[in-house]
């Protein structure tokens, strides 16, 4: 009796603990489509000359810091197991040091006007953009 209930309570602790692991890889997902969204939404004016309209900028804002706000809650020890590589695993720290700083970066730009900033960030998500379509391949 005592295996039996040793049995079923590993059982449920290990699917809490894949189930926590999906959630914050579910984040990772919203947060790659996030800031895809913000740059669909971009091109719509990329051809047209002109200025946003505040609205406008307020929506590419609000992608931007909704993407920040999902990657916070992606844990690296998550993402290390989704990294394909069997030792040197960089998909934790690309995904710190170029999207979520990139992300920083464009946020802090647009609300201070900081063209440097943004340059930097837009720098850093094009590196994050280099990366993420090579090991995408190999995550999915």
């Amino acid at each position: 009796m005592k295996i039996i209930k040793t049995v079923i309570l590993f059982f449920i602790l290990s699917t809490e603990l894949i189930a926590a692991d999906m959630k914050s890889l579910e984040y990772f997902a919203k947060s790659i489509n996030e800031i895809q969204a913000r740059f669909k939404y971009e091109e719509q004016f990329s051809k047209s000359k002109g200025t946003l309209t505040e609205a406008q900028f307020n929506k590419i804002l609000a992608h931007t810091e909704k993407a920040l706000s999902y990657s916070t809650r992606v844990h690296d020890k998550d993402l290390d197991k989704l990294d394909p590589a069997l030792f040197n695993k960089t998909l934790a720290k690309n995904y710190e040091n170029l999207f979520r700083e990139g992300l920083r970066h464009s946020i802090f730009s647009m609300k201070n006007s900081d063209v440097a900033s943004g340059l930097k960030g837009m720098r850093l998500m094009n590196e994050w953009g280099k990366y993420y379509r090579k090991i995408r391949k190999k995550i999915l």
